[in-house]
């Protein structure tokens, strides 16, 4: 029989195959779950950073925003014209009107964050975010590696684990297929697991014990009919095929005496 079409076969491609499904989507799950919370923790992050510029702003006004190193923010009036921008903002204008959106600047993904400060002007901070792109391509290759291992490991136990259980139904079929009718006294061997492998064992010795039991013939079953049903057949033979005529009698000539 070919491996592939074996119970065993069988059985560890269905474990398998639903293991990795729900492998699969848990990590799509999970990706999901972990995408949100550091996109969150990222924005929520940015905003109270840019709360904090706007309250600079409005206390010691725009001088201090182009000494900033670690930061790339612009103060923009309300016609959207750039009053003070940091070091690392003097690439371009932040779009401002992008906010809470991941845009490219200056090669690299931001995220855009914009705040209110006093006489109609805005705080716009650019943060990167390509330190969480990283992070989250990394837990996604850790999710891929893992899902693979587990279903590695799941059919590699299930392919053990039924293999060692249907283990005794072959020796069963090899001591079967070794009963012949020379050989009735052989036996097939009952594992000690208690389970529906033993019962059919059982249930084979039981059959074997069964085959090697002399059998008597009842002579009155077999002979009664055949004697009973001879003497009833043997009438019928001596009797002719077609009945003899009846010879009829002739009348009387002479007349009667008075």
């Amino acid at each position: 029989m070919p491996v592939l079409r074996t119970l065993r076969a069988r059985i560890t491609a269905a474990a398998t195959i639903i293991v990795a499904i729900v492998m699969m989507l848990a990590s799509i799950g999970f990706s999901a779950v972990l995408s949100s919370e550091v996109r969150d923790a990222t924005t929520r992050a940015a905003e109270t950073r840019a709360a904090e510029l706007a309250t600079r702003i409005d206390d010691s006004g725009t001088a201090g925003i182009a000494d900033l190193d670690d930061d790339i923010v612009q103060v923009v009036d309300e016609s959207g014209r750039v009053v003070a921008a940091s070091e690392d903002a003097e690439e371009g204008t932040l779009p401002a009107d992008r906010d809470g959106e991941v845009v490219t600047y200056d090669g690299d993904p931001v995220l855009i964050v914009v705040d209110e400060a006093d006489d109609d002007a805005r705080v716009v901070l650019a943060v990167p975010v390509d330190g969480d792109e990283a992070t989250l391509a990394t837990a996604g290759w850790l999710l891929a590696a893992s899902t693979l291992l587990v279903v590695l490991v799941v059919a590699a136990v299930t392919w053990w684990v039924v293999g060692r259980a249907l283990r005794p139904v072959g020796r069963i079929r090899r001591e079967v297929d070794d009963i012949t009718a020379d050989r009735l006294d052989r036996r097939v061997p009952e594992p000690s697991s208690g389970d529906e492998i033993a019962a059919l064992a059982v249930t084979m010795t039981a059959c074997s014990t069964d085959s090697t039991r002399p059998r008597r013939r009842s002579g009155g079953s077999c002979r009664t009919p055949r004697t009973s049903c001879a003497p009833r057949s043997r009438p019928c033979a001596s009797m002719p095929s077609s009945p003899a005529p009846i010879p009829r009698r002739r009348p009387s000539t002479t007349s009667p005496r008075w």
